[in-house]
C-alpha cells in the first residue's frame, strides 16, 4: 500500500507537518558507487569480452587461443613507430606542404631550384642546458622562474592605466610599478577647506595657483601633468628656466 503525504507527515513537535523521508529501502553512496562499478564492468564484459571474465570452459577456451593469436597483432597495428625512411617522408611532406609562386617575369638574380634545402630538425638541447647548472644539476623552479624574469625584464610604465570604468587610477596594481609622476606632486585641498587654507597656510603677498580637477576625468588629468612639471620648474634655485621643457606630448 502505498502511503500519502499526510500518512509521512511529522505529527507532532517543532517539525510537525514536514515529509519524513523514508531512506531504509535506498541504496547509500558506497553501494551506489559498487551498483555503477558491476554496471560499467558488465557493459565491457559485452563489448570486449575477455577470457578472465568467462566461466564456461568451451567458451573461455575459444576466447584465450583468440587472444594468443590477436593480440600481438593488435598492438603492432596500432602502436606507432618510425620504420624505414620516415625522416625523409615527413620532410618531402613538409616540403609538398609550402606554396610555390608562380613565375612573372620580372625576377633578378639566380632561379632557385632547392625550394626547402635549408630546414633543418629543431634541436633542443641548448634550451636544455639553460636549465642546468655548471655541475649538469637541475635548476630548482625558484632559479628558473629568476632567470626568466633577467632574461625577460618587465617594461616600466609611461602612463597612468585607466580601468573598465574610464576612471583614471595610480592605485591600480600593475606588473613593473605604477607610472612615476614627471613632476611635483600637487597638494590636494578639499572645496570645503579652500578659504581655511588660503587665509591660515598661505601668506598674504603669496600667489596661488587654484586647479579644480577630477580624478575621473581625462582633461583634468593632463592638465595635472603640466601643472606639476610647472611647479618643479619654479621650484628651480637657480632660476634658470631655459633648462626646462615640457615634454611634447603634453605640449
Amino acid at each position: 500500500m502505498i502511503k500519502s503525504y499526510p500518512d509521512r507527515r511529522v505529527q507532532s513537535g517543532p517539525q510537525r507537518g514536514k515529509l519524513v523521508v523514508d531512506t531504509a529501502h535506498q541504496p547509500n553512496l558506497v553501494q551506489r558507487q559498487k551498483q555503477i562499478e558491476v554496471a560499467a564492468l558488465e557493459k565491457r564484459s559485452k563489448q570486449n569480452p575477455r577470457s578472465t571474465d568467462l566461466t564456461h570452459a568451451s567458451i573461455k577456451q575459444v576466447v584465450t587461443a583468440l587472444e594468443d593469436k590477436f593480440d600481438d597483432y593488435h598492438g603492432c597495428q596500432v602502436t606507432p613507430y618510425c620504420t624505414g625512411p620516415w625522416l625523409q617522408d615527413a620532410h618531402n611532406q613538409t616540403l609538398a606542404e609550402l606554396p610555390v609562386l608562380p613565375k612573372t617575369g620580372f625576377e633578378v638574380g639566380k632561379e632557385p631550384t632547392l625550394y626547402g634545402k635549408d630546414m633543418a630538425p629543431h634541436s633542443t638541447s641548448h634550451l636544455l642546458s639553460a636549465l642546468q647548472d655548471k655541475d649538469g644539476k637541475w635548476l630548482s623552479s625558484l632559479d628558473i622562474r629568476t632567470r626568466l624574469e633577467l632574461s625577460n625584464p618587465v617594461l616600466p610604465r609611461t602612463a597612468v592605466l585607466c580601468n573598465a570604468s574610464g576612471r583614471y587610477s595610480v592605485d591600480i596594481q600593475i606588473p613593473g610599478g605604477s607610472a612615476q609622476p614627471e613632476g611635483t606632486k600637487l597638494e590636494v585641498v578639499a572645496g570645503c577647506r579652500l578659504d581655511g587654507f588660503l587665509k591660515d597656510d598661505c601668506a598674504s603677498d603669496q600667489l596661488v595657483v587654484v586647479a579644480c580637477l577630477r580624478e575621473d576625468d581625462v582633461t583634468s588629468r593632463q592638465a595635472e601633468k603640466v601643472l606639476q612639471l610647472v611647479a618643479t620648474i619654479l621650484a628651480d634655485p637657480q632660476g634658470d628656466l631655459s633648462c626646462h621643457a615640457l615634454p611634447q606630448n603634453i605640449v
